[in-house]
């Protein structure tokens, strides 16, 4: 049967000389693996419909949706939302890169999720609008609220009472253990600002660039330390790169 649904490139693969097997987040069933046959070749005018499939496009698809295959076949697609800057600039188009993976190495079950849907693709159309000097710390961003999407978001709020974030139990804590699992106070203070800030006021977040790499790290740990056998994510050290 033929459904109808908007979706999000997580992760794109050649296959033979013209396709691509594809990786989407699909609003209607979740995660998807989908074949589209055909889209590397070019046409008579000499054009290829692979930019529909770069990593984090937004698209409205026909699918071909069958419960009991894993691979998914798509008829038709646009855009649902064009990426002009995402695909010119190299900071955007990195942070993406990082997000979309992460999605990827995360959701594992072909299970839809409206909220979360609805929060990758605002992050997507801000980080579309934004200055590129503003995303600093969008990845890290990102990825704090994610997880509450995941269900394990950080629980509490930095303070003189509770100055230390334990990565492992997900909490601000009054004292660090000994099992290396802790934030500093300063890197606690700064995830507990990430966490608790809305979409709205990102771009007046003051934080200090000097500890970003090591946000980013924990962040990225964070994740990994709440959901089994997450994969390593390799474009973190293109995003590092990115961000010098």
């Amino acid at each position: 049967m033929i459904h109808s649904t908007r979706a999000i490139v997580l992760r794109t693969v050649k296959y033979g000389e013209t396709s691509f097997i594809v990786t989407l987040y699909t609003e209607l069933f979740g995660i998807q693996s989908c074949m589209v046959q055909g889209v590397r070749k070019a046409s008579k005018k000499g054009n290829s419909k692979a930019g529909f499939f770069s990593v984090g496009a937004q698209l409205q698809i026909a699918m071909y949706h069958q419960g009991n295959k894993q691979l998914q076949r798509i008829s038709d697609y646009q855009f649902d939302a064009v990426h002009t800057s995402i695909s010119t600039s190299v900071v955007k188009n990195a942070i993406v890169v990082l997000m979309m993976e992460v999605v990827h190495h995360t959701l594992n079950e072909p299970e839809p999720n409206a909220d979360l849907y609805l929060y990758i693709e605002t992050i997507l159309q801000y980080i579309e609008q934004a200055n590129e000097h503003t995303l600093t710390w969008m990845p890290h961003y990102f990825c704090l609220q994610y997880a509450n999407y995941l269900g394990f978001g950080v629980d509490g709020i930095y303070d003189t009472t509770t100055p230390i974030l334990h990565l492992q139990d997900g909490m601000f804590v009054a004292q660090a253990s000994s099992n290396g699992l802790c934030c500093t106070n300063f890197e606690s203070e700064m995830i507990s600002k990430l966490v608790h800030t809305s979409l709205a006021e990102f771009k007046d977040l003051q934080l200090e660039n000097s500890l970003k790499r090591k946000i980013m790290h924990h962040a990225i740990q964070y994740l990994q330390l709440h959901i089994p056998h997450m994969a390593t994510v390799k474009s973190l050290a293109v995003l590092e790169v990115v961000f010098g």
